[in-house]
């Protein structure tokens, strides 16, 4: 299920190219608008907060990943695993030794926070889109 946080990080990232694009080209196209201007860069911001989520989640899939193809036994692959992110620094010594099912819990908390950003996402992009001056100059006439 981690590996789907792929998925929603490549639609974050076109979102976002699509974002920093009508943000820079919409004031030279004549089309500027605060609002508009300020729903791109919100949603810039929020895809490149998706990105720093999506690395958390694509490092718990690969960690998941190793633990399972593993043979032999896993209580001593997950110690193992345990000291070596806690040499790195990568977690607290009081995080190692917890129980799978809320290390799974965790992974798939990092999993719907991505998601919920790239929702996030996906709402300006359509209030970028309703903000646009030509919808609503043609709604109004």
């Amino acid at each position: 299920m981690l590996r789907r946080g792929r998925s929603l990080d490549q639609l974050s990232g076109y979102l976002t190219a699509v974002a920093l694009a009508w943000g820079l080209m919409q004031w030279p196209l004549g089309a500027g608008s605060l609002v508009g201007t300020m729903l791109a860069i919100v949603m810039i911001l929020a895809g490149l907060l998706q990105k720093c989520w999506a690395i958390r989640v694509a490092f718990a899939a690969e960690l998941f990943s190793r633990l399972a193809s593993g043979a032999g036994d896993l209580s001593g692959r997950t110690a193992e695993q345990d000291q070596a992110l806690i040499t790195l620094g990568l977690i607290a010594p009081v995080r190692a030794r917890r129980p799978w099912p809320e290390r799974s819990r965790h992974a798939m908390g990092l999993l719907r926070v991505q998601a919920s950003l790239l929702a996030f996402q996906a709402a300006l992009a359509v209030s970028s889109l309703i903000s646009m001056p030509w919808v609503y100059s043609s709604i109004l006439r």
